[in-house]
């Protein structure tokens, strides 16, 4: 019965730490969000996040195709070239 009670007494403890991580706020990624802009300009935003070394990532849909949307990562309202690594696909 001890067992027992220590055993759920640990995992009452686990839950309540592992939620609060949960907590973070939701603007803890900002600093690594960028804008991608694409040729002709959309109406939608598309994002990307940065991930060092002069590498950004960002979804399929938002660079469409590469070759006729020369996107360009916007950091602070400065816009930089940039060459597709990886094209995929939806």
């Amino acid at each position: 019965m001890r067992t027992f009670l220590l055993f759920c007494f640990a995992l009452a403890l686990m839950v309540s730490v592992r939620a609060g991580y949960a907590q973070v706020p939701d603007d803890a990624l900002l600093v690594y969000a960028v804008s991608i802009h694409r040729t002709p300009i959309q109406s939608w935003p598309g994002v990307g996040i940065y991930l060092g070394k002069g590498l950004f990532i960002t979804a399929a849909h938002v660079v469409g195709t590469g070759w006729l949307t020369r996107p360009k990562v916007a950091i602070g309202g400065q816009e930089y070239p940039t060459l597709i690594v990886k094209e995929g696909s939806l």
